[in-house]
């Protein structure tokens, strides 16, 4: 299977999710709730698009790994966060978390 079918399937039995960065949560957990849009494949990894201008584009091979109720992506290459198509942050460390 695919890394953005992988990711795809797991979000779209979720109604809503929170996100944590490599450097801590994106806004208050449990509080605030992001809406998927689509999990599209790019030439060098994928991007997952939220409902609200919100993006996560991950660069490189990455492991997903399954745990409890989270989806956690590790080993990219460039994790680049981005607000309505401006990058906010970008990692080379570190895994990211879809609650």
């Amino acid at each position: 299977m695919k890394q953005t079918e992988r990711v795809n399937e797991w979000l779209k039995k979720r109604r809503s999710i929170y996100f944590f960065l490599p450097n801590g949560p994106y806004g208050r957990p449990f509080d605030n709730q992001y809406y998927f849009d689509e999990v599209k494949e790019l030439e060098d990894g994928f991007i997952i698009h939220f409902t609200d201008g919100l993006a996560l584009r991950f660069n490189g091979e990455v492991t997903i790994l399954e745990s409890e109720d989270k989806l956690i992506i590790e080993d990219f290459r460039v994790c680049e966060f981005e607000c309505r198509g401006i990058i906010q942050s970008r990692y080379d460390y570190g895994h990211v978390s879809l609650c």
